[in-house]
């Protein structure tokens, strides 16, 4: 696909926000949702930004201006997240080594993927396994007599709200604040509350831009799932983000809880190192 000179696409497509209607905006989601499947497809392999724009039927510009719009990161950053997702599983369902882990899913350097995986979950690889032998499962414990003695949040957080869920929907939300619109690594701030009584953050928050992301699991949830981060109701992404000013947020913040999509970026923090940090800091275990 080319540009003239003035920097508009020769393909009869307005590129503008006001293409993004009707039959154009779903046909762009189709195009993102098919590259997004392939990158499942083609996780141990190379998938190079040219080929992913060839799989959305794209120039390589405007493809990469329509994942971000519909994903909220780059198509590089989401494959690489993916890959790490499979890192985790692999983690908690295999008996394979981290090395051989580390270089099924893509990495050519044990200390390099040590060092992202740390990064973007939260924690090491061998920690993260370790969580599955028996930790986690005495975490959630810990965490439903937390919630049985949690009252509802003081209007007076530095951010508070209130979630949105099906009605047969009864569980424990996870809402963190992040420097990027891709919840990973340790939030600055987060809390941990029922969804039925709402959300509080009382961590003192420097002024700035933050993006919520949050989410909800079933307490009767498998204990995979709540390591892998899947299975969960996800708030829509606030795109433009959460501005705190004076240390708080003025208004209560209402987080609208689906099904994840296709698009969504998947959550690589692991949540129980975050539940014994928010227990530990609440006096609560």
């Amino acid at each position: 696909m080319d540009r003239d000179s003035s920097g508009t696409h020769n393909d009869g497509i307005e590129h503008s926000s006001s293409a993004w209607r009707g039959d154009t905006e779903d046909s762009y989601r189709r195009a993102t949702e098919r590259v997004i499947e392939t990158m499942h497809e083609r996780l141990y392999e190379s998938f190079s930004l040219d080929e992913m724009a060839e799989v959305g039927i794209m120039s390589s510009y405007h493809f990469v201006r329509v994942f971000r719009q519909l994903t909220g990161i780059p198509p590089a950053q989401f494959f690489w997240a993916l890959r790490l997702q499979e890192a985790k599983r692999l983690l908690l369902t295999t008996q394979q080594s981290v090395t051989d882990i580390c270089f099924e899913v893509g990495y050519n350097s044990l200390g390099t993927f040590t060092r992202r995986f740390t990064e973007l979950v939260g924690v090491p690889p061998r920690r993260f396994r370790s969580l599955a032998e028996g930790a986690g499962a005495e975490m959630a414990n810990q965490l439903r007599n937390y919630l049985m003695e949690q009252l509802e949040p003081a209007d007076d957080s530095a951010v508070h709200g209130f979630f949105d869920v099906p009605d047969d929907f009864s569980g424990v939300a996870f809402v963190g604040l992040f420097p990027k619109p891709i919840p990973q690594g340790s939030p600055l701030a987060c809390s941990i509350s029922q969804t039925a009584l709402g959300f509080g953050i009382t961590q003192r928050l420097e002024d700035g831009q933050y993006f919520v992301c949050s989410a909800a699991f079933d307490l009767g949830a498998s204990q995979e799932s709540f390591l892998l981060g899947q299975d969960a109701l996800r708030a829509e992404n606030i795109k433009c983000g959460l501005k705190v000013e004076n240390g708080s947020v003025s208004q209560p913040v209402k987080l609208q809880m689906r099904r994840s999509l296709v698009t969504d970026p998947p959550i690589l923090m692991a949540f129980p190192p975050l539940v014994a940090d928010y227990l530990q800091a609440s006096g609560a275990a």
